[in-house]
Parts: C-alpha cells; sequence; structure tokens
C-alpha cells in the first residue's frame, strides 16, 4: 500500500530553517514513509508519551520528524533537532 505525505505548515517552516544539505537529507527520509510509516522499533517509533498512540517520529541523524498516519495519509507535523525533542512532543501534545 503506497501512502500519500502530507507536509503541514509548521513542519514547511521548520524544514525552511534547516541548512539545504539538511534540508535535502530530511525530505529524501521522507519518501521512507510514502512506502511504510508503521513503527519499526529502530528509525520509527511510536512516541509512548500520546496517550491516542498515533504520534510517531522518524529518526534521520540529529533530527526527528514527527508525524502521524490516518487512513493512507501521513502528515508530516514537525522536524526539530534531537536538543528540541522534549519541547516539541510537550507542543505536539498540548501539554
Amino acid at each position: 500500500m503506497k501512502f500519500q505525505v502530507q507536509v503541514t505548515h509548521q513542519a514547511q517552516k521548520d524544514l525552511r530553517r534547516l541548512p539545504a544539505d539538511r534540508r535535502y537529507a530530511l525530505l529524501g527520509n521522507l519518501k521512507r514513509l510514502e512506502e511504510d510509516p508503521m513503527p519499526d522499533g529502530d528509525v520509527i517509533k511510536a512516541i509512548a508519551a500520546d496517550p491516542t498512540g498515533t504520534l510517531r517520529r522518524l529518526r534521520v541523524g540529529e533530527y526527528r520528524v514527527f508525524f502521524e498516519v490516518e487512513e493512507n495519509v501521513v502528515f508530516v507535523l514537525r522536524c526539530v533537532q534531537r536538543q528540541a525533542l522534549e519541547k516539541a512532543i510537550r507542543q505536539l501534545l498540548g501539554h
């Protein structure tokens, strides 16, 4: 099954702030989500603090891409450095 990837406005802003080489690396890895966005325990993981269980993260070097899957659509929510991980999770979960 092929998934459609949609990048939210906030994730687009996050990507624009990155150096070009990092941005292209992240965009290339988003292609992976078209094939299989489900947690594999290594590169893609579910966020344990999410009570709904829908929030996931993709690890790309020192960056993390947060996304949710609804039917056959992957919504990319944020792209942040690892150091901003906890703050981004709190914002996404509304804490």
